[in-house]
């Protein structure tokens, strides 16, 4: 009910449930939160302490620590799968003659913007991966090597070796697409890095 005023009267039996304070005139039904809620609230307080002492104390890993331990246990798949799986070695000759396929070329271009442009940028500038765009190499730029490391990666600075993932046509795409990224004029290039490769004459 209400008085003339407008202002709300509880039932009477509702006195005694009402909070012995007022803020602004405003009173407070005793409305206590379920058992089960507040216990729940507690033991996170106390997980909380729980979670901080033991990573200060190392029983519990940090995301860094995480990463680091799977990285290493992928890493140690990787060289698992080449050591059973050599690949065909291909002689320079032979990836010349592949690597202008303009068929070839637009295919690489599919796989690089899935595979590579993450580290290595849409227009191969550069960004975590080094620069395909410009004549230095960190691995060596005769078209052997660039396809022996897109074959077999350079695991210790986290380039992954893609003959587990990609088909060896796929593989070529790929180095025709890196091939025909030289001389290009990257948006941001990135520094050159590794030594300038000089290809043979004829080559």
């Amino acid at each position: 009910m209400s008085t003339s005023q407008g202002t709300q009267t509880p039932h009477p039996e509702a006195r005694d449930i009402i909070r012995p304070h007022a803020y602004d005139g405003i009173e407070e039904y005793e409305n206590p939160l379920p058992g089960w809620w507040t216990w729940v609230f507690y033991a996170t307080i106390a997980w909380s302490v729980f979670y901080v002492v033991a990573i200060g104390l190392g029983y519990i890993t940090n995301y860094e620590e995480d990463w680091q331990a799977e990285n290493a246990e992928v890493l140690e798949t990787a060289r698992a799968y080449a050591a059973t799986h050599p690949q065909v070695e291909l002689g320079e000759a032979e990836l010349a003659a592949v690597v202008t396929s303009a068929e070839r070329i637009t295919a690489g271009g599919v796989i690089f913007g899935e595979k590579c442009a993450s580290c290595h940028g849409p227009d191969g500038g550069g960004l975590i991966g080094p620069n395909l765009t410009d004549a230095n190499w960190i691995h060596g730029g005769a078209l052997a090597s660039i396809h022996k490391v897109i074959n077999e990666g350079v695991l210790e600075k986290g380039m992954p070796g893609w003959s587990g993932t990609l088909k060896p046509e796929e593989v070529l795409a790929a180095l025709s697409y890196v091939h025909s990224l030289q001389g290009t004029t990257p948006a941001t290039p990135k520094e050159p890095q590794g030594d300038l490769y000089v290809p043979a004459e004829g080559k």
